[in-house]
């Protein structure tokens, strides 16, 4: 965030970038062998909020000779994996149970704005970007087998919520 700056160079380009890489793995597993009865259950969850900006307020003025360059770039890689089996096998009085569950869950929030009030000049290439990319991977399994009784299960829930944009006030550019 710049605020009540001014920035200038002599002979040369401005770049003002705010960058984010953010890998995030979860992994759980679960198992439960048994005479009886076998339960398991596994959780993996990755939950984050974040945000990568660059502002430059009203106040805040830029004088380049050469290039200006204002970016937010935000990469990340959310991996969450799941998996529980459970097994019962039967014995001498024949009553057997089991149970599995696996759960991987991703919520991903990100934000990735850039917003210029102050002036910029209009010397040389001016570019102002914002660039998001996310990847998702959510796997979850879950399995149970039994000789008298038997319950697996699995969810896999993935959620990307979040905003990348460029806001330039009408007044932004100065020749």
């Amino acid at each position: 965030r710049l605020t009540g700056t001014s920035l200038q160079t002599a002979g040369g380009a401005i770049s003002v970038t705010a960058r984010d890489e953010m890998p995030m793995g979860a992994t759980a597993v679960g198992a439960a062998p048994s005479r009886q009865v076998g339960r398991a259950g596994s959780a993996a969850v990755n939950d984050t909020t974040s945000t990568v900006s660059v502002a430059l307020d009203g106040s805040t003025t830029l004088a380049a000779t050469g290039d200006l360059t204002l970016g937010a770039e935000s990469d990340g890689t959310y991996i969450a994996l799941a998996g529980a089996v459970a097994i019962a096998v039967p014995s001498g009085n024949g009553k057997t149970g089991a149970a599995g569950a696996g759960i991987a869950i991703n919520t991903i929030d990100t934000a990735t704005p850039v917003t210029v009030a102050g002036a910029l000049p209009l010397i040389g290439l001016v570019a102002v970007t914002a660039q998001s990319a996310q990847s998702l991977v959510t796997v979850a399994v879950g399995g149970a087998g039994a000789g008298g009784f038997a319950l697996g299960g699995s969810v896999a829930y993935s959620t990307l919520a979040g905003q990348t944009a460029v806001y330039a006030t009408p007044l932004a550019a100065k020749a």
